[in-house]
Parts: C-alpha cells; structure tokens; sequence
C-alpha cells in the first residue's frame, strides 16, 4: 500500500498551486448565501424552496441542469437557525484544524477527493448529498487529535475519541440499515466516505495492525517459552 502513499504525496506536489486556502470558509459561505437565499424566496414565493433547484437530481442533470453537479454541495443539512449556525462552528472548526495539521494542499485533496466520490455515486446510484462526506471529516479529526474536548449541550464534556466512536457506530447502523432496505443510494455514500477516509489514513492504519500483530506475537512467544519451562 505504500504506493498509495506515494500517490497521495505525488498528488500534493502537483496540486499545490491549485489548493484553495481556508477551502472550509468557501464552503460555509456557499452554504450561508443558499440559506439566506432560500428563505427570501420562500418569503416573496409564498412557499417556494430554492433547495429543489439546487440539490442532486441525476435525471434532470442529464436534462441538461448540470449546475446541481455543484450546487448539491452548498445545499444545508439543517432548517433550524440554532443548529445551522451550530453546524456551521462545527465545520469550520474541524475544517481549520485539519487544515492546519495536514497543510492546504492534503486538506484539499481529502475534500475533494471526498466529493468526487460522492459525486461518482450520486450519478450510478442516483442519490448524493454530503453528509457523509463531513461525518468522515469529523472522523479525520477525531483520529488526529483523539483527546479533544467537546461540550456536549455546551455542559457534558467529551473527548473526541469517543465521539468519532459512536459516530462510527451510528454510521454502521446506517450501513446495515440502508443494505437491509435496499437503499444502495445511502449505502455507497456511506461506502465513499469510508473508503476516502481509510485512503487517507491507510499509513496509520497499517502502522497500528503491524504493531497489534506484534504484540501478539510476542505474547504468543512467551507464552509458549513459560509452557516449555513449566514442562521442565
């Protein structure tokens, strides 16, 4: 898998003079104008939501509305006012940090590659939004930085290990509930999202399964040395 890496590290040299710094503030902004947005329309419409205009529809992209190939992106997860602004804290801080850990560039690639992805799925499958795609990103961070604190109800601390835990637990809820209804659509997002983050975290995962197989294999050794002395 090391040539994996070494694409990874080829991509980054190429790429760098179109990685787009602080991408998360462009991607929040795109979501806060198609926010504000819907709510004048609905307001001067009588009802009329700008969502439908913008999300994925791979029947009318093949129509010839190929600006939702893009606008799918800035579409809000949420309605509500508090738990959109409080979205919109939480990419941006998770967005910043990983930025700033993994460098313009790689945080680029990661999102991006993400998106292709789910953009992949949305046209065989029918079916894309980016909500996994930012579940993974929560996933990244919670990997990178394990023992960072978050206020659940801004009073219940928790680190963030534990969070990207449950979040991975709920996601194979998901997984197995989607394949158990049928909805391939969700199971490929799912399986994109996965697949993007396991790309980009292949070089830890492998470090830690060699250092898991070593462990037991050294238990195993000593195990097998006190049964020979005991035998004695």
């Amino acid at each position: 898998m090391s040539g994996k890496r070494s694409l990874l590290t080829r991509l980054e040299y190429k790429l760098a003079r179109f990685a787009v710094s602080r991408l998360i503030l462009y991607i929040i902004g795109g979501i806060v104008i198609v926010y504000i947005a819907d709510f004048a329309v609905a307001s001067v419409s009588g009802g009329m939501s700008l969502y439908g205009m913008l999300c994925f529809d791979r029947e009318l992209i093949f129509r010839g509305q190929v600006w939702r190939l893009l606008t799918y992106i800035f579409v809000p997860e949420e309605t509500n006012i508090f738990f959109f602004i409080l979205m919109l804290y939480f990419y941006y801080f998770i967005g910043t940090a990983l930025e700033n850990q993994w460098g313009t560039v790689k945080f680029n690639l990661f999102y991006f590659c993400g998106l292709l992805l789910t953009l992949v799925c949305g046209l065989i499958t029918g079916t894309a939004y980016t909500d996994y795609l930012n579940l993974s990103m929560f996933l990244a961070f919670a990997l990178l930085f394990p023992e960072q604190v978050f206020y659940i109800f801004f009073i219940i601390p928790v680190k963030a290990k534990w969070l990207g835990l449950i979040y991975a637990i709920l996601t194979l809820v998901s997984l197995v509930t989607a394949v158990i209804g049928g909805l391939w659509g969700i199971v490929a997002l799912i399986v994109a999202a996965v697949v993007n983050l396991v790309l980009f975290f292949w070089p830890d995962i492998r470090w830690h399964c060699e250092r898991i197989r070593m462990n037991l294999t050294a238990k195993r050794r000593r195990e097998e040395s006190r049964r020979r002395y005991s035998d004695k």
